[in-house]
Protein backbone atom coordinates (compact mmCIF):
# COMPACT_ATOMS: atom_id res chain seq x y z
CA UNK A 1 0.00 0.00 0.00
CA UNK A 2 1.63 3.34 -0.77
CA UNK A 3 -0.36 6.11 1.04
CA UNK A 4 1.37 9.43 0.87
CA UNK A 5 0.38 12.36 3.08
CA UNK A 6 -1.52 15.66 1.85
CA UNK A 7 -2.63 17.48 4.94
CA UNK A 8 -4.79 20.72 4.13
CA UNK A 9 -7.81 22.11 4.89
CA UNK A 10 -10.00 23.77 2.16
CA UNK A 11 -12.83 25.61 4.24
CA UNK A 12 -14.13 22.68 6.26
CA UNK A 13 -13.37 19.57 3.67
CA UNK A 14 -9.74 18.48 5.30
CA UNK A 15 -7.60 16.26 2.66
CA UNK A 16 -6.49 12.97 4.03
CA UNK A 17 -3.91 11.06 1.94
CA UNK A 18 -3.25 9.38 -1.50
CA UNK A 19 -3.55 5.48 -1.36
CA UNK A 20 -3.26 3.28 -3.74
CA UNK A 21 -5.48 0.21 -2.96
CA UNK A 22 -3.42 -3.32 -3.39
CA UNK A 23 -6.45 -5.58 -4.89
CA UNK A 24 -7.72 -2.85 -7.57
CA UNK A 25 -4.09 -0.84 -8.02
CA UNK A 26 -6.28 2.38 -8.19
CA UNK A 27 -4.83 5.69 -6.87
CA UNK A 28 -7.46 7.88 -4.76
CA UNK A 29 -7.33 10.63 -2.97
CA UNK A 30 -9.12 10.68 -0.05
CA UNK A 31 -11.43 13.43 1.33
CA UNK A 32 -12.15 13.09 4.85
CA UNK A 33 -14.43 15.43 7.37
CA UNK A 34 -15.19 15.42 10.98
CA UNK A 35 -18.95 15.08 11.88
CA UNK A 36 -19.81 17.97 14.73
CA UNK A 37 -20.95 16.77 17.31
CA UNK A 38 -20.56 13.23 17.21
CA UNK A 39 -17.27 10.46 17.21
CA UNK A 40 -17.99 9.94 13.32
CA UNK A 41 -15.31 10.72 10.37
CA UNK A 42 -16.78 11.02 6.88
CA UNK A 43 -14.45 9.58 3.86
CA UNK A 44 -14.61 9.77 0.37
CA UNK A 45 -12.29 8.13 -1.70
CA UNK A 46 -12.01 9.18 -5.78
CA UNK A 47 -9.77 7.94 -8.43
CA UNK A 48 -7.00 9.90 -9.57
CA UNK A 49 -7.59 9.38 -13.31
CA UNK A 50 -11.26 10.40 -12.57
CA UNK A 51 -10.14 13.24 -10.79
CA UNK A 52 -8.00 14.67 -13.67
CA UNK A 53 -9.99 13.06 -16.48
CA UNK A 54 -10.50 16.97 -18.02
CA UNK A 55 -6.95 17.94 -17.41
CA UNK A 56 -5.54 15.06 -18.89
CA UNK A 57 -8.43 15.77 -22.23
CA UNK A 58 -6.79 18.82 -22.73
CA UNK A 59 -2.93 17.84 -21.78
CA UNK A 60 -3.74 15.77 -25.07
CA UNK A 61 -5.65 18.16 -27.14
CA UNK A 62 -2.19 20.90 -26.10
CA UNK A 63 0.48 18.40 -26.97
CA UNK A 64 -1.53 17.34 -30.49
CA UNK A 65 -1.73 21.27 -31.11
CA UNK A 66 2.05 21.91 -29.87
CA UNK A 67 3.33 18.75 -32.04
CA UNK A 68 1.34 20.11 -35.77
CA UNK A 69 3.03 23.64 -34.50
CA UNK A 70 6.14 21.95 -34.47
CA UNK A 71 5.74 20.11 -37.48
CA UNK A 72 4.35 23.33 -39.58
CA UNK A 73 8.11 24.80 -38.50
CA UNK A 74 10.22 22.30 -39.21
CA UNK A 75 8.28 21.88 -42.72
CA UNK A 76 9.27 25.35 -42.99
CA UNK A 77 12.75 25.89 -41.81
CA UNK A 78 12.97 22.55 -44.88
CA UNK A 79 11.86 24.41 -47.01
CA UNK A 80 14.03 27.48 -46.77
CA UNK A 81 17.11 25.61 -46.68
CA UNK A 82 16.33 24.02 -49.70
CA UNK A 83 15.26 26.96 -51.08
CA UNK A 84 18.94 28.78 -50.17
CA UNK A 85 20.36 26.12 -51.16
CA UNK A 86 18.64 26.23 -54.86
CA UNK A 87 19.53 29.88 -54.62
CA UNK A 88 23.06 29.29 -53.73
CA UNK A 89 23.64 26.60 -56.72
CA UNK A 90 22.17 29.47 -59.48
CA UNK A 91 24.39 32.34 -58.29
CA UNK A 92 28.01 30.17 -58.74
CA UNK A 93 26.10 29.21 -61.90
CA UNK A 94 25.79 32.59 -62.71
CA UNK A 95 28.80 33.63 -62.09
CA UNK A 96 30.32 31.19 -63.69
CA UNK A 97 28.62 31.87 -67.02
CA UNK A 98 29.29 35.59 -66.27
CA UNK A 99 33.06 34.65 -66.01
CA UNK A 100 33.37 32.44 -69.06
CA UNK A 101 31.61 35.14 -71.47
CA UNK A 102 34.03 37.96 -70.39
CA UNK A 103 37.10 35.59 -70.84
CA UNK A 104 35.47 35.14 -74.59
CA UNK A 105 34.05 38.78 -75.30
CA UNK A 106 37.66 40.52 -74.07
CA UNK A 107 40.35 37.55 -75.53
CA UNK A 108 38.55 37.82 -79.28
CA UNK A 109 40.52 39.79 -81.85
CA UNK A 110 36.80 41.79 -83.13
CA UNK A 111 35.90 44.45 -81.87
CA UNK A 112 32.18 44.40 -80.43
CA UNK A 113 30.10 46.14 -78.42
CA UNK A 114 25.91 46.07 -77.66
CA UNK A 115 23.87 49.15 -77.32
CA UNK A 116 20.54 49.38 -75.28
CA UNK A 117 17.25 51.08 -77.31
CA UNK A 118 18.43 54.70 -76.25
CA UNK A 119 21.50 53.79 -78.41
CA UNK A 120 23.90 53.78 -75.07
CA UNK A 121 26.92 51.44 -74.84
CA UNK A 122 26.13 48.78 -72.74
CA UNK A 123 28.80 46.32 -73.32
CA UNK A 124 32.05 46.58 -74.97
CA UNK A 125 35.51 44.30 -75.32
CA UNK A 126 38.87 45.69 -75.15
CA UNK A 127 39.27 45.29 -79.09
CA UNK A 128 36.25 47.63 -79.42
CA UNK A 129 37.56 49.73 -76.63
CA UNK A 130 40.85 50.28 -78.70
CA UNK A 131 39.14 50.59 -81.62
CA UNK A 132 37.61 53.76 -80.98
CA UNK A 133 39.95 55.16 -78.62
CA UNK A 134 37.71 54.73 -75.82
CA UNK A 135 39.05 55.78 -72.34
CA UNK A 136 38.45 53.04 -69.26
CA UNK A 137 35.90 55.08 -67.55
CA UNK A 138 34.28 55.59 -70.61
CA UNK A 139 33.91 51.62 -71.32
Amino acid sequence: MEVHCLRGQHGSLRVGILHKARNDGVRRLIFYRVAQGSPLIVTVGLGTKEIFKAVTTKQIDYDLIAAGASLLIIVVMLLSIRDRIRLEKASRQSQLQNLRFDAALNNMPHGLSMVDADKNLVVCNNSYAKMFRLAPEEV
